[in-house]
């Protein structure tokens, strides 16, 4: 579990210089880049900035002929709904043909009767999630910085996790001992390769970029353990999730808003 405060890449690139006692100039531009690629290693909803968009009042997400724009800083998408209610990833194979009309394809609709789908074994499968566009689920489907959506028009709602920057745009990483160390042995590991790659014969240069990997490896795994290990409000929060004698099978419908919550079970 980390702390929540971030700080700017311009601190890890000055560390870089104390640390490491580079006299040459580093490349910001490729510093910042080395940086991302670190944290997108790590991987970790607490390296990102959380962000939710397309309130009903913001009409750049309008949906628009089944579609509309993602956000440009978008990393990681976490949900989205249309007009208050959730959207899950297509299985449509031709879902971006809207109605799937093609090649003999029916259209999906015409294969739901009353809320139900059954499929070539006999199977049948409960699609209605009680919401006003019927029996079909909604769904969508992302591809080339555009969603698509199996519905024509409404308002779109993205929870997403971005890269949090500064007040001049350089990307933020968290302020905690094992992500500080962790980007800046990115950076120095990558201006040591760059050295060895320019002198492939120097045995010292190579003895140096293998240090460095060797300790670029060992301090991303440390930054990961560290995002990992929850404390103890998450460990209540993961305990109210496991314990409980009826599952809670209908949180995702509710966008997980009472995941969280104890069960309360009582006795007559």
């Amino acid at each position: 579990m980390i702390n929540g405060k971030l700080i700017s890449t311009k601190d890890i690139i000055w560390k870089v210089y104390k640390d490491a006692g580079f006299v040459d100039e580093i490349n910001w531009g490729d510093a910042i880049e080395w940086t991302i690629d670190a944290l997108e290693f790590i991987y970790h909803p607490d390296n990102f900035e959380k962000k939710v968009t397309g309130h009903k009042s913001d009409p750049t997400y309008d949906i628009t002929n089944y579609r509309a724009k993602i956000p440009c800083d978008l990393v990681h998408l976490v949900g989205v709904t249309v007009d208050g209610w959730p959207a899950l990833p297509t299985t449509n194979t031709y879902h971006q043909l809207k109605d799937g009309g093609c090649c003999g394809v029916d259209e999906f609709a015409s294969l739901l009767s009353n809320g139900t789908f059954v499929d070539n074994f006999g199977n049948t499968f409960i699609t209605n999630l009680g919401t006003k566009y019927g029996g079909a689920p909604l769904t969508y489907e992302l591809n080339n910085d555009w969603i698509t959506l199996s519905v024509k028009e409404g308002k779109l709602c993205i929870a997403y996790l971005a890269h949090p920057t500064d007040c001049d745009g350089f990307p933020m990483v968290p302020d905690d001992v094992h992500f500080r160390e962790a980007i800046t042995k990115a950076i120095v590991r990558r201006l040591d390769y760059l050295k060895w790659r320019q002198n492939p014969n120097d045995r010292g240069l190579k003895a140096l970029y293998d240090h460095s990997d060797q300790e670029y490896c060992w301090y991303i795994a440390s930054a990961q353990n560290r995002a990992k290990m929850p404390d103890v409000d998450k460990m209540e929060s993961i305990k109210n999730q496991m314990l409980r004698l009826k599952p809670s099978i209908s949180e995702w419908s509710r966008n997980f808003t009472t995941l969280l919550s104890p069960e309360s079970r009582r006795l007559k």
